[in-house]
């Protein structure tokens, strides 16, 4: 689940109380918000019931969400379907799907992208099923750095391989 927070019944999400996927802060039920109370999907700031909108109290949709959208919401993101501030996936592969500050995913991996939190680094490696190059990034938290990391400084790692 790699949750960093409380309260949430998605997965990958930092804050409180959020119920989907990629999200920072709190009561969030969309999916990949940086905020409080955002029921859209990709959404920066707060009450917004639409998708990727940068602001408060948006009801409509400002682009598009889904596997071909490249719409973001924010300031200072590259990459697909990004919402938060100066957040990076890479745009030469699968790069979408991070939320928070200051996070970046990197490599020729498929799947770069799926972070949430603040300043963490994802970076292509093998961890569970997945050989190298297939995932970077899923992380969850502040400061990880590698793949699928949650808490504090990569301290999930250190538990792993000892």
């Amino acid at each position: 689940m790699l949750n960093t927070g409380f309260g949430n019944a998605g997965s990958i999400n930092t804050g409180g109380f959020n119920g989907n996927n990629l999200n920072t802060g709190f009561l969030n039920s969309g999916e990949v918000n940086t905020g409080i109370g955002n029921s859209g999907h990709i959404n920066t700031g707060f009450l917004n019931a639409g998708n990727v909108n940068t602001g408060i109290g948006n009801a409509t949709d400002a682009g598009e969400v889904g596997l071909t959208a490249t719409d973001s919401s924010g300031f200072f993101n590259t990459g697909y379907g990004v919402s938060g501030f100066g957040n990076a996936a890479d745009e030469s592969s699968y790069g979408h799907g991070v939320s928070g500050f200051g996070n970046t995913a990197v490599g020729t991996a498929f799947e770069v992208g799926v972070s949430s939190g603040f300043f963490n680094t994802g970076y292509s490696e093998a961890i569970g099923p997945f050989a190298l190059g297939q995932v970077s990034g899923f992380n969850s938290g502040f400061f990880n750095w590698g793949t699928a990391n949650s808490g504090l400084f990569s301290l999930s790692k250190l538990a792993i391989k000892s």
